[in-house]
């Protein structure tokens, strides 16, 4: 008997990484506010994570499906090669350090394998739409986070998790997360915006109010970086509409 055995492998790593994404989100939560304790460790949980994830799409194929991913794994292997022989161990702690480095390189890469054999442009509508509609509850995080003192629980986490941060830095630890976090959703809803063919006016209200929070947003975070990265997605983003062979013809009303 396979007790194991999954009947949709496709839609189950789908459901996996969809999950994944919740908890990278989730994860600042409990770091900041719930188990503060135990920030350290809960920063690895999504290691194990996406180990798993990784072994059911080897397992599928999901992985090395195309020769291109076989390409794109090579090359950046040796990238890494030769940032290796440049880098000067001076003693075990070094090698750690190094180790722990290029984790976040290596641990991340595979997705981008993932996503190019198993996602549609489907899959990637319904979830830039879920990431639009949590623009709601973040802009009142941010706000929140704006008017109250440096030294309060919800700027500075339990037990003083963030020490008297600077800037609002929403579900995250660091503002830097924030920052790309922001801009992530920004682009989300110029993905919105440009798939649009029809515009009806509750469609209409409905962008101006979420274009409204991310305006506030973008001043309430009080970061300089965050405008340079969202001016730059929003450019990217015209180029594309003035240069993609598909021709949407846009209807208001």
């Amino acid at each position: 008997m396979n007790f194991f055995k999954i009947e949709d492998p496709s839609k189950f790593i789908k459901k996996s990484l969809f999950y994944f994404f919740i908890y990278i989100i989730f994860e600042g939560i409990l770091r900041k506010w719930i188990f503060q304790n135990y920030h350290v460790h809960i920063y690895f949980i999504k290691d194990f994570f996406l180990i798993i994830i990784y072994a059911l799409a080897f397992k599928y194929n999901y992985l090395f499906k195309s020769k291109f991913s076989i390409y794109a794994t090579l090359f950046v292997l040796l990238i890494s090669i030769y940032g290796l022989f440049g880098y000067s161990f001076e003693n075990k702690s070094s090698i750690i350090y190094y180790i722990l480095g290029i984790r976040s390189y290596w641990l991340y890469f595979p997705l981008f394998l993932i996503i190019l054999h198993l996602i549609t442009i489907e899959d990637i509508e319904k979830f830039f739409k879920f990431n639009i509609l949590s623009i709601i509850p973040y802009f009142l995080l941010i706000y929140l986070q704006s008017i109250m003192p440096d030294s309060s629980i919800i700027n500075s986490g339990k037990n003083q998790m963030v020490l008297n941060p600077e800037r609002p830095t929403g579900y995250f630890t660091f503002t830097t997360q924030n920052t790309f976090y922001f801009v992530f959703l920004s682009i989300c809803f110029y993905f919105y915006i440009l798939n649009l063919n029809k515009v009806s006016l509750k469609k209409l209200f409905f962008i101006i109010f979420i274009n409204f929070l991310l305006f506030s947003i973008l001043i309430l975070l009080k970061s300089r970086s965050v405008y340079i990265f969202v001016l730059g997605a929003l450019i990217y983003s015209v180029i594309f509409l003035i240069f993609s062979n598909e021709k949407n013809n846009l209807k208001i009303f």
